[in-house]
């Protein structure tokens, strides 16, 4: 009782214009866990009961992480956003490559409900860059509805030294977040405000990149290909002949467009910012003569 009398002074007392579970997690260290206690919270977990005890999983080693990684790959819209803020509190004390990797795995999952995916997208975040927050002006509910916001929800805050840390990030880890990102921002079927989410946290993580769909490869004729950049920005983008042959890279202006000549004549696949973009076959038609 004393516990959830803690977290009700913690929640009510904050003030900063910006919070989310790493800054409960600076105010409300989670109590000693034991066997018992880390089972109750387990099952509370899985049932959706009693948020306030769920705290105590930061403090559980590899059984509560293992929960926390189960529950962001399933939970559902009957989670409410004071639960969710609980979730996320307690997946901000842990920095584990399987929280890592649920999370990139759930944001590229089309088929994920938008409310998994905008947690997903959060909790990822807070593994990487644990002092990125939400702004509590922007209601959480809203955006794990997927509606838009008037502005980034997301901002610069204090970081909170991690209750438990799983495993070590590799630069691999943060990429695969990148991917997923990416590809959310890029998915027409995705609500606006799931992508809009997408693009704000992507923009957290280093520079935003033109976007892929502003981005063409053609077929010309004989062994030439045309890479064709839509976007404001000047790209580098990187080509392969066939499977694993000859390889080389293109600079692409803004608003531009470059053609070459590749001395094979296998299908040109086509990468960009570290991922496979589109691939064209060498349809082998003769080019005309001047």
């Amino acid at each position: 009782m004393r516990f959830m009398q803690r977290v009700l002074v913690a929640l009510t007392a904050l003030s900063s214009p910006i919070v989310t579970g790493a800054v409960l997690a600076q105010r409300i260290p989670p109590p000693a866990a034991s066997s018992e206690g880390c089972q109750t919270a387990i099952r509370s977990l899985g049932e959706n009961r009693q948020p306030e005890t769920w705290l105590v999983l930061a403090a559980c080693g590899d059984a509560g992480i293992q929960a926390l990684a189960a529950k962001l790959r399933s939970t559902s819209g009957d989670l409410q956003a004071e639960a969710a803020e609980y979730l996320l509190g307690v997946l901000s004390m842990v920095r584990s490559p399987m929280i890592a990797e649920a999370a990139a795995q759930v944001i590229q999952d089309p088929g994920a409900p938008v409310f998994t995916r905008v947690l997903a997208l959060l909790a990822g975040l807070g593994q990487h860059f644990p002092g990125a927050q939400l702004d509590v002006r922007i209601p959480l509910a809203q955006l794990l509805a997927g509606e838009s916001a008037s502005r980034c929800p997301i901002a610069w805050g204090v970081a909170a030294d991690p209750v438990h840390t799983e495993g070590r990030l590799r630069v691999d880890h943060l990429d695969a977040y990148r991917v997923a990102l990416r590809a959310l921002a890029s998915e027409a079927s995705a609500p606006a405000g799931l992508r809009q989410l997408a693009v704000c946290a992507y923009s957290i993580t280093g520079p935003v990149p033109t976007p892929p769909t502003a981005i063409r490869l053609e077929y010309v004729c004989g062994n030439r290909f045309r890479v064709v950049n839509d976007g404001d920005d000047p790209i580098s983008v990187r080509y392969r002949v066939g499977d694993g042959g000859l390889s080389g890279g293109l600079a692409v202006g803004a608003r531009s467009q470059t053609e070459w000549t590749v001395t094979s004549s296998g299908t040109v696949t086509l990468i960009y910012d570290g991922a496979e973009l589109a691939t064209r076959q060498n349809q082998r038609i003769a080019c005309p003569t001047d």
